[in-house]
């Protein structure tokens, strides 16, 4: 994830989770956060916005990194009712999660740190 700590994304399988029954508190229960930790939900395309978007003139590497996260992006979004649920304030952690088709809440992983 580029951002000041460039950091990798990691996978995630939080188990089997009931979608209607999935809400903040329960994630940040199944995380073993405090119960007060600040959680910001983005959808995926707002999230990944800087890295997949098309830059006039950008060289080759560049492109392939953007193709890169294209291609992340369109995995992740075969996941049911994917969003982004970003906790912290200026050292976040991020998860992209959705629904398998097996009902597992899954996705990635990844920190940013906003100054």
């Amino acid at each position: 994830m580029l951002s000041e700590t460039d950091a990798p994304f990691e996978p995630v399988d939080l188990g089997q989770q009931s979608s209607e029954e999935f809400n903040r508190e329960r994630l940040l229960s199944h995380l073993g956060k405090p119960m007060d930790s600040p959680v910001e939900e983005q959808e995926l395309t707002y999230f990944l916005r800087n890295m997949t978007k098309v830059r006039e003139g950008a060289n080759a590497e560049k492109q392939e990194e953007i193709e890169r996260f294209q291609q992340l992006q369109n995995e992740l979004l075969k996941l049911t009712g994917v969003k982004v649920y970003r906790i912290g304030r200026t050292q976040i952690e991020a998860y992209v999660l959705g629904w398998t088709p097996e009902q597992h809440l899954a996705g990635l992983k990844t920190r940013q740190v906003e100054t």
